[in-house]
């Protein structure tokens, strides 16, 4: 079983990943042709049990097909998944897509807090199964990293150059040209990992009957993040929620005030507490 970032990177060195981090540039590592390691995280029968039992929130489910967003109330019902419906469309060309999965997922869960302790990054999990001809999603970017363990079956991954440089969340979505060239298109087969880029925009295609991966986002601290985090603990704070009024007279006096306030909560912050925050927040 994987249990750390050593593991889940193998046969790269956690240096060599890391460095590959750092450069920002995607990076496909070719398995054994065997996803077993990966299977044991999670699988295809574990997978669909999670939705078919009512075990993901549904509210953060999601259902499409042939890339197209299926309505909730098509799937689900006040009572949960309509297992009749999922089943029949993922039988046909559909695609199951998981969120933030790890924490309804044991091994994932441990896996993805023993890697946030070893780095300090916030690191959430995902999954999407999909069937027929087709792929779950349009092109679009992650505003994070991404790995991507090819569990079951075959998938064509195209990635475009010219990337979104340090995306972020909340960002406005950036557009990508008409006819973007690629730096990578490659078939994901059992056992193969893949980095994609926080930027890269990216879309997959499912070949053969089916197909199932699993990824984890790697989410660092940037400065908004930190700004963000500190805005929480204010939120928090009566005092600090305190409305600013003022008349025209006092406005250098309150100006001067509000940045005295601002450098003192800064100033009352560790890195240490930025990252206990930035773990415990989620996005």
């Amino acid at each position: 079983m994987i249990s750390d970032l050593s593991g889940l990177v193998a046969p790269l060195s956690v240096a060599e990943f890391q460095k590959l981090l750092c450069a920002r540039q995607p990076k496909l590592v070719r398995g054994n042709g065997d996803g077993g390691r990966y299977a044991e995280l999670l699988d295809w029968r574990g997978l669909m049990n999670l939705v078919l039992n009512g075990d993901y929130p549904r509210k953060r489910l999601r259902l499409t097909q042939r890339g197209v967003p299926l309505p909730s109330i098509f799937y689900q019902d006040d009572n949960g998944p309509k297992a009749a419906i999922i089943t029949q469309v993922m039988e046909t060309v559909g695609s199951l897509i998981f969120y933030g999965i790890d924490p309804y997922v044991p091994a994932m869960s441990r896996l993805c807090a023993a890697i946030a302790d070893e780095i300090g990054e916030l690191i959430l999990g995902s999954a999407i199964a999909s069937t027929g001809a087709g792929g779950a999603l349009p092109v679009h970017y992650d505003d994070t990293d991404l790995i991507v363990l090819q569990v079951e079956g075959s998938k064509r991954w195209l990635i475009e150059d010219d990337p979104v440089i340090n995306p972020a969340a909340g960002m406005p979505f950036v557009a990508g040209g008409a006819d973007p060239a690629l730096i990578l298109d490659e078939v994901l087969e059992p056992g193969d990992l893949l980095l994609v880029p926080g930027g890269y925009r990216h879309r997959c295609e499912t070949l053969g009957d089916r197909s199932m991966h699993i990824g984890f986002f790697f989410y660092p601290l940037t400065a908004p993040r930190a700004l963000d985090l500190l805005k929480r603990r204010m939120l928090a704070d009566v005092a600090d929620r305190k409305p600013i009024r003022f008349t025209w007279a006092e406005r250098a006096e309150v100006e001067a005030s509000l940045k005295r306030t601002l450098m003192e909560r800064i100033d009352q912050m560790s890195l240490s507490d930025l990252l206990a925050d930035h773990r415990l927040a989620g996005m």
